[in-house]
């Protein structure tokens, strides 16, 4: 049985099964495909998965290529930028009042801008139009699936040919802090002087929270768990 086990394990290699690296967070709900040609390396990120989605688009992707087939992190591309904190609280509070988030919506907030880095050399650039011949983008597949695709010249990864089969990718997301609506006070002016409820005021027991007592509540949520998984190319 062995002999057999052995012989289908490299058969499925060869085939360009993706190999995982050590790593400390890896996405299961994340599916990867990379292609090549002459000149460049296509790189294509998909989830249905909501939190997975937050993650992408609220705390900043950042995508490294290491031809040694480690997890250095060098050489990468990030986009998208990580939200403005503005923009990810005003998210939550359209989560807070329908059933599900307009992903639409939230692309059309993403800036098209993007950050290349090569070691001493980070340039920010248009991911439509720029000199460094990267294209990044992000796109609905359907209602509930974000794409995310980098197209990298193999000259930007490094400058001398190198073994693509050694290629290893990093997909590293932000830290993202506790959202928030406001300062979280409540307002005393509502209630007596001592902070105590009016005796005129009727029971608030039926009716939704106030705004300021929502965003106690959204302050005391945890920051999500960023993405960090590395992963060989499977490149030939």
């Amino acid at each position: 049985m062995k002999p057999i086990f052995l012989c289908l394990f490299m058969i499925y290699s060869l085939a360009g099964a993706t190999i995982r690296l050590n790593s400390n967070d890896y996405n299961e709900f994340i599916s990867h495909e990379v292609t090549q040609d002459e000149t460049t390396i296509y790189l294509k990120l998909s989830t249905s998965h909501e939190e997975t989605i937050k993650k992408l688009l609220f705390l900043g992707t950042t995508v490294y290529f290491d031809i040694n087939g480690k997890e250095n992190r060098d050489v990468y591309v990030n986009y998208p930028l990580k939200m403005e904190k503005s923009n990810v609280n005003h998210i939550h509070v359209q989560k807070e009042q329908a059933e599900e988030i307009n992903l639409q919506s939230i692309l059309e907030k993403i800036p098209q801008q993007a950050t290349y880095g090569n070691f001493d050399q980070v340039q920010q650039f248009h991911i439509l139009l720029n000199n460094l011949n990267i294209n990044a983008s992000l796109r609905q597949n359907d209602n509930i699936t974000i794409e995310l695709t980098i197209e990298i010249p193999k000259n930007r990864i490094s400058e001398e040919p190198f073994d693509v089969s050694k290629l290893s990718i990093g997909v590293v997301s932000g830290k993202l802090e506790k959202p928030s609506l406001g300062n979280g006070r409540i307002d005393k002016v509502q209630r007596g002087g001592d902070g105590s409820r009016p005796s005129s005021e009727a029971p608030r027991r039926d009716r939704r929270p106030r705004p300021e007592l929502r965003s106690i509540e959204l302050k005391n949520q945890k920051p999500f768990k960023p993405i960090n998984f590395w992963f060989n190319s499977g490149l030939e």
